[in-house]
């Protein structure tokens, strides 16, 4: 089966969607305490808005600018990277392992603590040394289309807080 990833509005939503969902509730709690309360406590409200807002932000753009001039073309056979200009063709042989870098919390219930838990990427280190990064703003299921595709590949989990690109 194949499967073409790219960046697009729907996996711009899909990530964000905790950010979007915190900035509501965020702002029903705004409201209800400042018609409750008046103006005390409302500085604390927009502090925890911005703890939560500004990592997610900064990861966001930064997995963006990783893969926006990225296209994917991913089935059991070989893996089709294009970018720009260029074409790139790896099959499961060329591959020495993929490392998928995820959040703990996204396991078993899949609801993020923090609203950029849901951010994750792969690494693909190839057998000549180099490295593809795929993130999951190329499409969310990322880990699940690559371990379907390169079953015979050798898979690593770093579980960490959050998933930064260290580069």
């Amino acid at each position: 089966m194949e499967n073409k990833i790219q960046v697009n509005i729907a996996n711009h939503f899909i990530s964000l969607k905790w950010l979007l969902f915190y900035i509501i509730l965020t702002l029903l709690l705004l409201v209800y305490f400042y018609l409750t309360f008046g103006s005390e406590g409302l500085f604390i409200l927009i502090i925890f808005l911005l703890l939560q807002m500004l990592p997610t932000v900064y990861l966001h753009y930064k997995y963006y600018v990783i893969n926006k001039s990225i296209k994917c073309t991913l089935n059991e056979y070989k893996l089709e990277v294009f970018n720009k200009n260029m074409k790139y063709v790896y099959f499961p042989n060329d591959i020495e392992k993929i490392i998928i870098y995820k959040s703990a919390n996204m396991d078993s219930w899949g609801i993020p603590l923090l609203t950029f838990e849901n951010y994750y990427y792969s690494r693909i280190v190839l057998k000549d040394g180099n490295n593809i990064v795929l993130t999951s703003l190329l499409d969310n299921k990322i880990e699940d289309k690559l371990k379907v595709n390169f079953s015979t590949t050798t898979f690593n989990r770093k579980k960490g807080f959050s998933c930064f690109p260290d580069w």
